[in-house]
């Protein structure tokens, strides 16, 4: 036993005092762990690639998701009613349904103004389904040919003492931002164009433009910042308003309008 034990002593230290060996030793060493964190790291990136393809997938559910909802929210249901003028009855719309009563979702406002609106609606009782159909039904008769010039006037007057309503009674600057919003969509319709423009209210049109400029330069600091970047993002100054530029109804109703156009010169001038 003994005599064993002194050969492998005398093997160990023959091993240890042979250099060549001893490095070669120690290259495999270090290849077998450099291998093993290669291993390890090659891994490690395989999973931190399959979770980036996980959230890209789930990222594009959502967005297809996004498109299929603003799709619905397309289709709108309306409700009409009629009011008498003159010796005739005229239709207009006087509620959508689809718009649960919420002024910002009929405006086709982005979700921070749909959810101020319903946080208004829940928590001071403000925006209810009266002012909803009261403002709708001013929009729509607004946007009529029929609409008589001194009822806009009378309507302009409306929405600006809502706003002073809501500023005296400290509601916040939401309350009058979506309110501010409402009133700039508002002197852009039909009606509203056509009394701003000419006759009596003829100058009001750049009195208006005016102030939705001041609004979205917010040069002394009048308004919120948010509300600033709102009038940025829905509006151009000296033009007609672009509500949501990047909104697929605008776009697709002006596509439909170009193309409708160009089919009826293409008729004349076959004729």
């Amino acid at each position: 036993m003994i005599s064993k034990l002194k050969i492998n002593r005398f093997a160990e230290l023959a091993y240890e005092s042979d250099d060549e060996k001893y490095e070669l030793a120690l290259k495999k060493e270090v290849e077998r762990k450099e291998a093993i964190f290669q291993l390890k790291a090659k891994k490690k990136e395989e999973k931190r690639m399959e979770k980036y393809r996980k959230e890209k997938e789930q990222e594009k559910k959502q967005e297809k998701q996004a498109d299929i909802w603003y799709g619905q929210k397309l289709r709108k249901t309306k409700e009409y009613d009629t009011f008498i003028l003159g010796d005739k009855l005229y239709s207009y719309v006087s509620n959508i349904v689809d718009d649960g009563f919420n002024i910002a979702c009929y405006l086709s406002l982005d979700s921070y103004c749909i959810d101020t609106v319903d946080s208004y609606r829940m928590f001071r009782g403000l925006l209810q389904k009266d002012d909803y159909l009261e403002l709708v039904k001013i929009m729509e008769l607004n946007n009529t040919d029929y609409y008589p010039e001194m009822s806009s006037a009378e309507d302009i007057r409306k929405i600006q003492r809502k706003i002073e309503i809501g500023v005296m009674s400290g509601f916040g600057s939401s309350y009058r931002m979506i309110h501010e919003i409402y009133l700039a969509l508002l002197l852009d319709t039909k009606c509203m164009r056509k009394v701003l423009t000419t006759g009596h209210f003829g100058s009001m049109m750049g009195i208006f433009r005016e102030n939705v400029k001041k609004k979205i330069e917010n040069e002394y600091r009048e308004v919120s910042e948010t509300h600033s970047e709102y009038f940025r993002k829905y509006f151009e100054v000296g033009k007609r308003y672009i509500a949501k530029r990047n909104n697929f109804k605008v776009l697709f109703r002006n596509y439909v309008r170009f193309v409708g156009k160009l089919t009826i010169l293409y008729r004349k001038s076959i004729k």
